[in-house]
């Protein structure tokens, strides 16, 4: 699930970050922060996953009400990234 949503904002921002010249490196190292604060968070489980598991299994499981409250906080983040335009504006 989580896998998704990050994928498919990352798939939306791309021709942004392309059009205004920003490196694919810079999105990596986004996408990279991005799932290592979710890890942390351990409001998504990366413990499947091959790259971000060892990290994962680093930090203890959530209750469950500390999973609803983060999975609030992701939809609310994510709706806000969804919204954000990237394009330079010009004065």
């Amino acid at each position: 699930m989580y896998r998704s949503i990050i994928d498919d904002v990352v798939q939306q921002v791309r021709p942004e970050f392309e059009q205004i010249g920003v490196e694919e490196a810079v999105l990596q190292e986004l996408l990279r922060l991005w799932e290592l604060k979710l890890a942390q968070s351990r409001v998504a489980d990366f413990s499947g996953d091959e790259r971000m598991g060892p990290v994962a299994k680093q930090f203890p499981p959530l209750t469950p009400e500390q999973v609803a409250m983060h999975q609030q906080m992701l939809k609310q983040q994510e709706k806000a990234l969804k919204s954000v335009s990237l394009r330079p504006t010009i004065s």
